[in-house]
């Protein structure tokens, strides 16, 4: 619900710090499979590297949203993970 109101107005990876290492990738695709988010290469836990509801500036439509996550762990695995959010206004 990205309103200003500081509550859930981003949505960003969270892990565990002393097994997940590097987010290798982090996408976010509408409901016709348009990317409307993407960051690569950064900490777990970071909100600043999170999306906030926008694509190109302009508020998205509230919906549902595909996540996508890629992870890399401290003993070089990989980790991916799927699922999907719901946008509010």
């Amino acid at each position: 619900s990205p309103n200003g109101d500081v509550l859930n107005d981003l949505v960003w990876v969270h892990g565990p710090e002393n097994e997940v290492i590097t987010i290798r990738q982090f996408s976010i695709f509408d409901r016709w499979g348009n990317q409307v988010f993407m960051n690569q290469n950064f900490y777990p836990n970071q909100a600043d590297q999170g999306w906030d509801g926008t694509f190109k500036g302009t508020k998205c439509l509230p919906g549902v949203y595909v996540y996508y996550v890629k992870a890399e762990t401290i003993n070089g695995k990989f980790l991916t993970l799927e699922g999907d959010i719901t946008l509010t206004r």
